[in-house]
């Protein structure tokens, strides 16, 4: 029996019967020919019509596209998606309709295929993209030969024999942006970094904010000289309020997750409670493991046991820290140097040796303790050597 673990102090879902939840914690600057290519792709994609709906034209203008789920004598009722999540039930007096256009069932499967489809995840592979292809857009074309959602569904068709043929060619998509198998080959630290901080980004959105914390301390740690650091940690800054604040909340929490712990072990069988137990043991030895790799790895913000009122304790006083050492931080000053740093990741890798060696120096200025940028700077410098050598 396993206890699935969060790594960021959540409680075991083995024990979530009887335990509230945890607290809901929660591109580099492309080069031209790259944006160009990518905004080419974006304004195909946005050409994809979101749904082929029902259409109600109103005589004051107003346009509504949605579902009509029934209609009356006097008057009609239409479902609108406002939000991806939210719809709106609307009843529209007849009177008031200028004109009134039903989809048909082809058309309204045809909407359903593309606003499922039209947006493709990042780091989709060839094998994914073909199985869409081969089991959802094909099937529905060889199904309709003809109507008006056709021409749509074959657009759908040809965004994503184009996104195909990029990743057959090796190029990757992060961040809703393609980079080109070349630039992966000696950008690699950048895309990473990008990998992390579109982590970090999707975590705030979903509003865990100290899983977020995580992701950021990650990219910090191992990519502080990246494009991408700068914007991750003036998001961060924003959003440490909200890690200080789930932290607290499960200081709130703790008793009752411990009262309600004890009385569950009270009513479990002899059995089933050394079980139980066990794991309890193992959840701990567990989170400690973690502990001591966060202290090897100096993140600021150590986890928490959701059990264990100190190390909760010990976190929050770790967060307001870290809030203040991050309001300090001048990212202005690391936009510029974490550009020059990519340019020398590009010249290290074409043998510009003197130019990589200019753009690490002026890294370096801002990221004097990073052991990468040391480490690149001594290869830019070895480089330089072994050329002179051979001269």
């Amino acid at each position: 029996m396993e206890i699935p673990y969060d790594r960021t102090g959540g409680s075991p879902m083995v024990l979530e019967d009887f335990a509230p939840s945890p607290p809901n914690t929660s591109l580099p600057p492309m080069k031209l020919s790259m944006l160009s290519r990518f905004a080419v792709a974006l304004a195909f994609a946005a050409a994809l019509p979101a749904a082929l709906a029902d259409t109600i034209k109103l005589k004051n203008g107003t346009v509504l596209e949605g579902s009509i789920l029934s209609e009356s004598a006097d008057s009609v009722e239409i479902e609108i998606q406002v939000t991806k999540g939210i719809k709106d039930l609307k009843v529209i007096k007849k009177a008031d309709i200028a004109e009134m256009k039903k989809a048909s069932a082809d058309e309204k499967e045809a909407a359903e295929l593309i606003a499922k489809l039209k947006e493709t995840p990042d780091g989709l592979t060839a094998a994914e993209y073909e199985k869409r292809i081969k089991t959802q857009i094909q099937p529905w074309l060889d199904k309709h030969k003809i109507g008006r959602a056709k021409a749509d569904v074959e657009a759908l068709l040809k965004l994503y024999n184009e996104d195909l043929a990029k990743v057959k060619a090796g190029d990757l998509k992060v961040r809703g942006e393609w980079v080109p198998a070349a630039e992966l080959k000696w950008n690699e630290y950048n895309i990473s970094a990008r990998r992390l901080r579109a982590e970090m980004e999707a975590q705030l959105k979903a509003k865990k904010f100290v899983e977020a914390y995580s992701t950021f301390a990650k990219l910090e740690v191992a990519y502080v000289a990246s494009v991408d650091f700068p914007p991750a940690a003036e998001a961060m800054k924003k959003g440490m309020a909200s890690v200080e604040a789930a932290i607290a909340r499960a200081i709130e929490e703790q008793p009752l997750r411990e009262k309600d712990r004890k009385q569950l072990l009270g009513q479990l069988s002899a059995d089933k409670k050394k079980e139980t137990e066990e794991l309890i043991k193992q959840e701990l030895a567990d989170f400690r493991t973690k502990q001591a790799a966060e202290k090897k790895d100096k993140i600021p913000v150590p986890s928490f046991y959701p059990y264990d009122l100190k190390s909760i304790q010990d976190s929050l006083a770790a967060a307001k820290k870290e809030s203040a050492r991050l309001a300090t931080l001048n990212t202005t000053a690391m936009i510029a140097a974490n550009k020059r740093f990519e340019q020398g990741l590009k010249d290290l890798s074409g043998k510009a040796y003197l130019s990589a060696k200019s753009a690490f120096e002026a890294a370096a200025k801002v990221h004097s303790k990073d052991a990468t940028v040391k480490k690149l700077l001594e290869e830019a410098n070895k480089g330089i050597a072994a050329a002179s050598k051979g001269k």
